[in-house]
């Protein structure tokens, strides 16, 4: 299974709209993958969410993965995971060969320790960010640019993207972008996300 090119649509139950209505306009704009984030869910909520999501995107085409709980991941397409998350070998055990398993990087180091050992990553934030708070500074795009070199496969760009920073990020290489806040915070969020995956829909 291939991550595809674009927007990475976030499904994010600390959004104005429900679940399901952010993931029909993420369909509707043309997002072919997108994760859940349920952060402040039990785990059976989680599951439910994620079993109640996945017919839509797969009717569509769509790749649903989920944050951080591998256990819901197993109802989806994968799972992404976090630097304090489960490791990767753990999910990769539990979710079989076919599921696609990113994890969240912020250091040369972090890239390094991911190549082989998972499908995709997530590098950032390259901008700064009120959306979540890794700990990190922003990186930057050079130091994207530098990920993505690392690394040898797709890298998600995340941390505070404009529409405007696309054409940047694209030239660093940047396979996908993570985005919340541009979409979820746009006066029009369905423009909004369509303008973000039209973005690579010619690359």
């Amino acid at each position: 299974m291939t991550l595809p090119r674009g927007l990475y649509g976030m499904v994010d139950t600390g959004a104005p709209l429900p679940p399901h209505a952010q993931l029909d306009v993420l369909l509707r704009a043309g997002c072919r993958v997108m994760q859940v984030r349920a952060k402040g869910e039990s785990a059976d909520a989680r599951r439910s969410l994620v079993r109640a999501l996945v017919p839509a995107a797969r009717a569509s085409g769509a790749l649903l993965l989920v944050n951080d709980d591998i256990d819901a991941a197993a109802h989806a397409d994968g799972v992404h995971l976090g630097q304090e998350d489960a490791p990767p070998a753990a999910a990769r055990a539990r979710l079989g060969p076919r599921a696609l398993i990113g994890w969240s990087t912020h250091t040369a180091g972090q890239v390094e320790d991911a190549r082989g050992a998972v499908d995709y990553i997530g590098f950032g934030p390259v901008f700064g960010t009120a959306t979540k708070d890794t700990g990190y500074a922003p990186r930057g795009v050079a130091a994207l640019a530098d990920a993505v070199a690392r690394f040898g496969g797709p890298v998600v760009a995340i941390g505070g993207i404009g529409e405007g920073d696309l054409p940047a990020l694209q030239a660093a290489g940047a396979w996908c972008w993570a985005v919340i806040g541009g979409v979820w915070g746009a006066p029009d969020p369905l423009l909004a996300a369509r303008r973000f995956a039209s973005a690579g829909s010619g690359r």
